[in-house]
């Protein structure tokens, strides 16, 4: 009578959080006892796979590291975000490539805007704060993302640092 265990299972493993939530309301407000649902612990790790499932995909989509654009890091931050809210196990369970790719991504969002500081020649001491800012934000990357940015770029923030210690004395 009504939906049992296995098949809510079943459903689990088709659908995103929101729809497993979503269907255990619909069977708990038509009446059925909660307590034919007998292992929460299973569902609750249907509704972890369905939000890793979704990290997975939006990693997926996220653009290739020679392609990110500052425009994406809006997106990438989002990832990360929900990547970092994932339980231990389930960012475990992640490709080694895909948790990569969040981590190269992040640094080449740094290199970008390193890359659009002006020129050292160019550069005035009203461009400090962005300049230490962005800074900042490569001293903020681990060593292995530090080494993702390229050299140029890490070269191009020394020297603009310098240029600035240079303006100010």
């Amino acid at each position: 009578n009504g939906c049992t265990f296995t098949a809510l299972t079943e459903l689990a493993n088709t659908l995103e959080a929101e729809g497993i939530e979503t269907e255990i309301k619909d069977f708990t407000d038509q009446g059925y006892s909660k307590k034919l649902i007998t292992n929460a612990d299973v569902l609750e790790a249907a509704k972890m796979a369905a939000a890793r499932l979704g990290v997975e995909e939006s990693i997926d989509a996220l653009p290739a590291a020679d392609a990110v654009t500052l425009e994406d890091e809006a997106r990438i931050n989002e990832v990360k975000t929900a990547f970092d809210a994932l339980p231990a196990e389930q960012q475990n369970l992640i490709a080694q490539e895909k948790r990569d790719k969040i981590q190269t991504l992040l640094a080449k969002i740094v290199e970008k805007k390193i890359d659009a500081l002006p020129a050292v020649d160019a550069v005035t001491l009203d461009d400090e704060a962005r300049i230490n800012e962005i800074k900042a934000a490569f001293d903020a990357l681990t060593a292995e993302q530090q080494s993702a940015v390229a050299q140029a770029s890490q070269d191009k923030l020394a020297a603009l640092l310098d240029k600035i210690d240079w303006l100010k004395n």
